[in-house]
């Protein structure tokens, strides 16, 4: 099927149905919706676009940190996932009709879940309590990986007071996210730690 869209006014955030045939592998293939994360000025002079595929089939796919639950909307017929672990850049000739739009609380979870996808947490890794970064990536793991149920202040709160408690008798802590029972604390010199389950 010839795409009706390969002119210059898609927008990043915007909905498409596209044809995505011919396909390889573990490629999703047919015509099926996807949303637009190239910067409007790429969309603007490139006659190409960089797509996320979507999925109607939600299940447990909707935790995982690099899928985005969004609601049916306007000619979006289904409840669907945006898979952004499922990126293509598409000719824009591939486009076949808008669907509708993301919102800006949609696109803001779209970003972080790309940035999971494509690793783009600068020291995501890192143990250091003074760099602000490691604490929005503690935040991400909670609202995410454990399905959105613990509270960001409540989570903060449990972290000073075990931070404050282990540097008050000079133990170093170690971190390490896990998806099921939230986070172990390893102290340095002492075979000991804490299980802390929101």
């Amino acid at each position: 099927m010839k795409g009706v869209c390969n002119d210059k006014k898609i927008s990043r955030g915007e909905i498409y149905v596209a044809d995505l045939n011919p396909y390889q592998g573990s490629e999703q293939s047919g015509i099926r919706p996807v949303v637009i994360l190239q910067n409007d000025a790429g969309n603007y002079f490139s006659s190409t676009t960089i797509v996320a595929l979507l999925t109607s089939h939600v299940g447990k796919k909707e935790n995982l940190p690099t899928h985005v639950f969004i609601n049916s909307r306007e000619d979006l017929e289904h409840d669907s996932i945006i898979m952004c672990k499922q990126i293509r850049t598409i000719d824009k000739s591939r486009l076949i009709r808008c669907l509708g739009r993301l919102d800006e609380y949609e696109m803001e979870e779209v970003e972080e879940s790309l940035s999971v996808s494509l690793g783009c947490f600068d020291d995501s890794l890192s143990i250091n309590v003074d760099n602000p970064i490691y604490f929005e990536n503690i935040r991400f793991f909670f609202l995410h990986v454990e399905n959105r149920i613990c509270h960001w202040h409540w989570i903060r709160f449990f972290l000073i007071i075990i931070f404050t408690f282990t540097w008050s008798i000079g133990y170093t802590s170690f971190i390490y996210p896990c998806k099921k029972v939230g986070y172990l604390f390893f102290p340095m010199f002492k075979c000991l730690y804490n299980i802390i389950i929101c």
